[in-house]
């Protein structure tokens, strides 16, 4: 469709893409001729069009209704559109903004400053309506490609975010099976060992008979063996181990 970029709800555009609402475009100018003018060509075309008649209003408007395109004179009082374009460009929010800049014809050396400032085009006064719609619909297309990748690329950081995190949900599931294997290991090396040495202290216990400091010490052992006993067995119950931090990104066994 030959207006689709700027055309009202669920158009397509020049790329067979809808777009909901119609572009908004802002004009800047001091000269309130110049801001009718091209209000009423875009509005004609199908645009949302806002009006400041300065620097400083620009900003204001632009925080307001984060226009699609904006159409900036250079010479104004308060704040001039070299300015207006520093702090656009110096801010992440709107510097993707598409810029034009409304210029005199002969006034060569204000568009190439302009353009080194960050402007995206420029139109020179007296303009035909023809390259004023031009120029913005160029624009538009920018700022819709522009909003398009931004939106894939705010996607595929979603999606490795979703892949580093089932990674490290992988690796986590590893390590606690590797950790798994060396419990069992631990188990059977030390399961015969510790049922012997409780045994015995158990033998000690009742020989003492509660008598002595050498029977509290023998079942102070015995406790601690006991608890030995308890975290082997524990290895094979189900949710026992887990991992968690320790020191430096070091990581430690932690039965439950």
């Amino acid at each position: 469709m030959k207006d689709g970029w700027k055309k009202a709800l669920k158009t397509k555009n020049n790329y067979g893409v809808e777009v909901s609402g119609m572009s908004t475009i802002l004009v800047v100018d001091d000269s309130s001729t110049m801001r009718m003018k091209c209000s009423q060509i875009l509005k004609h075309h199908g645009f949302t069009v806002y009006e400041a008649d300065n620097g400083e209003v620009a900003l204001q408007k632009v925080e307001e209704v984060n226009p699609d395109v904006i159409l900036l004179d250079i010479i104004m009082p308060k704040m001039d559109g070299y300015e207006v374009l520093r702090v656009l460009k110096n801010d992440e929010k709107y510097n993707k903004i598409p810029v034009i800049l409304i210029t005199v014809k002969a006034e060569g050396d204000d568009i190439v400053t302009g353009l080194n400032e960050g402007a995206d085009d420029y139109v020179s006064k007296p303009f035909r309506e023809q390259e004023l719609v031009a120029r913005v619909n160029a624009m538009v297309r920018v700022k819709y490609l522009f909003d398009k990748l931004t939106i894939q690329n705010q996607s595929l950081q979603k999606v490795n975010t979703e892949l580093y995190n089932a990674h490290q949900t992988i690796l986590e599931q590893e390590k606690i099976s590797l950790v798994g294997q060396l419990m069992v290991g631990i188990h059977h090396e030390l399961r015969n060992p510790l049922a012997a040495a409780l045994s015995d202290a158990q033998i000690v216990l009742k020989f003492f008979r509660n008598e002595g400091e050498q029977f509290y010490f023998v079942s102070d052992i015995e406790e601690q063996l006991q608890r030995m006993k308890e975290i082997l067995n524990n290895i094979f119950v189900k949710d026992t181990i887990e991992l968690e931090e320790y020191i430096d990104g070091i990581q430690m066994v932690k039965l439950k």
